[in-house]
């Protein structure tokens, strides 16, 4: 077989064994948005950062007498993610920090996709921490994945797919799902800390948020079958040249 017809049936096998990309879109004409929020209870006084067009990166970081919550946020082609580094209540009465959002988005191909979630506080005294994730198939009317916790504790270590808080708790779906070409889906989540009482307490909170699709690997029969390929190309090539070569020394 000649080299051109081994790199044209390389070519066209890897058409059909290869799989195809897939990409998470955010879809225009929903609510998405990220909110992050610092609030005084004693004052009443509240700021918040929002963000509506959410970009492919960016991060919002609202302060007020002492509380922080910064939150940054990636949306790529395949990956939503928000992370918060820096949550703090620095002594604070009556005071507490949250960050709320949801996104409206589809796939361009049916793939798998994971979650996961993780909030992790200390403060010195009791506070009331929460962390919520669902994750709703719109087209389909199906929830794929509902989790909440909230608890009262001094330090709190919460997970997606935990079913612990002894205030509240509940967790119904999986965290591995099976999204579908042109379903409409949301992802909201919901997490945050706050001190109701008068007594002043320092607090510190850390952790993300995020759903990826899940890669598909490539099989392992077409990358054995392309090495095979590349291996009769090379000695083809080689013969090709060897026969050059004699014709050469025969017209000497």
């Amino acid at each position: 077989m000649s080299l051109k017809g081994i790199i044209f049936i390389a070519t066209s096998l890897s058409c059909f064994a290869l799989p195809v990309k897939a990409d998470l879109v955010m879809l225009s004409g929903y609510d998405s948005y990220i909110t992050s929020a610092v609030n005084n209870y004693v004052t009443g006084d509240e700021k918040t950062e929002t963000i509506k067009t959410i970009p492919k990166s960016g991060w919002i970081t609202p302060e007020l007498d002492g509380l922080t919550n910064t939150v940054f946020y990636t949306f790529d082609t395949g990956h939503f993610e928000i992370s918060f580094p820096n949550q703090l209540r620095n002594y604070s009465p009556k005071s507490g920090v949250n960050i709320q959002g949801q996104i409206y988005f589809t796939t361009t191909v049916d793939q798998e996709s994971t979650l996961q979630g993780s909030y992790n506080t200390f403060s010195i005294l009791s506070d009331e921490v929460i962390l919520v994730g669902y994750l709703h198939d719109l087209t389909a009317g199906e929830s794929l994945f509902e989790n909440m916790q909230w608890s009262v504790t001094d330090n709190a270590n919460l997970v997606f797919g935990g079913n612990v808080g002894n205030r509240s708790s509940f967790l119904s779906g999986n965290l591995i799902n099976q999204l579908f070409k042109g379903h409409v889906y949301r992802f909201m989540f919901n997490v945050g800390a706050s001190n109701p009482e008068s007594y002043p307490d320092f607090f510190t909170g850390n952790g993300s948020i995020s759903l990826s699709l899940i890669p598909v690997p490539v099989p392992i029969s077409f990358l054995l079958f392309s090495c095979g390929l590349g291996f009769i190309a090379s000695i083809s090539t080689r013969n090709h040249a060897c026969r050059n070569g004699a014709h050469k020394k025969a017209g000497d």
